[in-house]
C-alpha cells in the first residue's frame, strides 16, 4: 500500500516509517518542518489546521491508507493551550477525513487518539475495554474524544474503512526528555559521563502507569491500517501497571550508577494507579501482542540517549 503518516516527523512517526517500510509498504510523510527530510521516503509540508493544505495533500499523492498521528501530545500544554489543541486535534483530524472523504474514500484509515479518552475515574480493579463509557478528566482527553467519535462518525456515515487507536503510555528510543522515562535516561546519562554531579529531579515515584514500547504500538497501528476495520475503535497496551519507582532503579542498573535523589514540586503528581485498558479486541482482530520486555525497552532507551553528545531526546 502507498500510506500517507502524518506527524510522521515525530517520536511516534520515526518508528512507524520504520516499521511500514520493513513490512514492505510505501510511505508518503506530512510533516510540520519541510527542513525535516526523512531517508527514503516522499515528504510534504504540512499545517494539519490548515484545510486545504491537508485537501490538496491527499489529492496529489493518492494514497491507498493514512495513519493520522498528527497531534498535540503533551497533556499539560492542552490546558495551556486550549485553542490551538482543538484547532490540530480535533479541527486537524476533521480536515483529514474530509480530505479522504472527497478525494481517497476506499482508503484504510487509523485515527490515533489516546486511553485519556476514558478518564481516570474508575476503580483501579476495573478493566475499562472499547465499550466503557468516554469521561475524559482533562482538557486533551476532551479533545481526543471528539476527534474519536470524528472519525468513527465519518466511518459510518461514508461507509469508509476508519477506525481509531487509543494507546496508553508509550516509551522507547527518541521520546522527548518531557516525558518521564527519558527524562530520568537524560538525567542518568548525563551524571554517568560526568556532565553534572548535581541531584537528580523526580517527581512522585508510587504512582504506577502502564508502558508500551513504541515499536509494539507502531506495529499495532499498521496492523489495524491492512484490516482495514470500519468505525471501530482499539485499546492498545501492556496490560500492566508498574511503578515510576521500578522504573528509575532499572534505568540507574543499567546506568550503572546512583546519583542523589531530590523531589521536584514542579513534577510532582498526586498518587495514582490507573485502570487497566483491555486488549482482547485488537488481539482478536489482528493478532496483536506486545514484543518487547520493560528490561529491553529501558535500556534501548537509556542506549539511546546516552550515545548522543548532548544526551538530549528528540
Amino acid at each position: 500500500m502507498r500510506v500517507l503518516v502524518t506527524g510522521a516527523n515525530g517520536f511516534v512517526g520515526q518508528h512507524v516509517l520504520h516499521d511500514l517500510r520493513e513490512a514492505g509498504h510505501s510511505v508518503a510523510a506530512l510533516v510540520e518542518k519541510p527542513e525535516h527530510h526523512i531517508e527514503g521516503t516522499t515528504c510534504r509540508d504540512l499545517d494539519i489546521a490548515d484545510a486545504d493544505c491537508v485537501e490538496n495533500a491527499v489529492r496529489d499523492l493518492h494514497p491507498d491508507a493514512c495513519i493520522h498521528l498528527a497531534g498535540l501530545a503533551f497533556v499539560p500544554m492542552a490546558w495551556e493551550k486550549p485553542r490551538l489543541a482543538l484547532d490540530i486535534n480535533v479541527g486537524g483530524t476533521v480536515n483529514l477525513l474530509e480530505a479522504f472523504r472527497k478525494h481517497a474514500r476506499g482508503a484504510h484509515i487509523v485515527v490515533v487518539t489516546s486511553s485519556e479518552v476514558y478518564g481516570r475515574d474508575h476503580g483501579t480493579d476495573q478493566i475499562i475495554d472499547e465499550t466503557t463509557t468516554l469521561a475524559p478528566s482533562n482538557f486533551y482527553g476532551v479533545t481526543k474524544v471528539a476527534a474519536d467519535m470524528s472519525a468513527l462518525s465519518f466511518a459510518n456515515k461514508y461507509d469508509m474503512a476508519i477506525s481509531t487507536a487509543r494507546p496508553q503510555n508509550h516509551i522507547g528510543p527518541g521520546q522527548s526528555d518531557r516525558f518521564v522515562v527519558s527524562s530520568f535516561a537524560r538525567q542518568l546519562a548525563d551524571y554517568a559521563k560526568g556532565r553534572t554531579s548535581g541531584t537528580m529531579k523526580v517527581g512522585n515515584l508510587e504512582s504506577e502507569r502502564d508502558f508500551t514500547d513504541v515499536r509494539d504500538v507502531a506495529r499495532a497501528y499498521r496492523l489495524l491500517m491492512e484490516k482495514g476495520a470500519k468505525g471501530e475503535a482499539f485499546n492498545i497496551a501492556s496490560g500492566k501497571n508498574v511503578r515510576i519507582q521500578r522504573m528509575l532503579e532499572t534505568l540507574c542498573k543499567i546506568a550503572d550508577t546512583s546519583p542523589a535523589i531530590a523531589v521536584d514540586p514542579e513534577f510532582y503528581r498526586a498518587t495514582d494507579r490507573p485502570a487497566l485498558l483491555s486488549t482482547e479486541k485488537i488481539k482478536n482482530f489482528v493478532g496483536w501482542e506486545t514484543e518487547y520486555s520493560l528490561d529491553t525497552t529501558l535500556n534501548d532507551i537509556y542506549q539511546d540517549i546516552a550515545s548522543r553528545p548532548e544526551s538530549s531526546a528528540t
